[in-house]
């Protein structure tokens, strides 16, 4: 998979969704919004990460920021560690 291959316009619209469902309490959508998001970007992300392995620390800084970006990040890296990449 390759970066130009993922539809960025339609990320950033679930994205989006996704923070507005958690400011309406609606945690189940986000949840399920953010794992969507996560299935697209793991494949890349994956192989970035077996390519480039100082990526980890910059996801777990990332994961601390908070927010979508930042649950999105924990997923991966948690995604990453089921696959034994850490």
């Amino acid at each position: 998979m390759h970066y130009y291959d993922i539809n960025y316009k339609k990320l950033d619209v679930m994205r989006k969704e996704a923070e507005d469902c958690e400011k309406r309490g609606d945690t189940e959508n986000a949840s399920a919004l953010r794992n969507q998001i996560v299935d697209v970007h793991l494949p890349l992300v994956e192989e970035q990460v077996k390519e480039s392995p100082e990526l980890i620390p910059l996801l777990h800084i990332q994961a601390r920021e908070g927010g979508i970006e930042g649950a999105c990040a924990q997923l991966l890296i948690d995604r990453l560690a089921n696959k034994g990449i850490k």
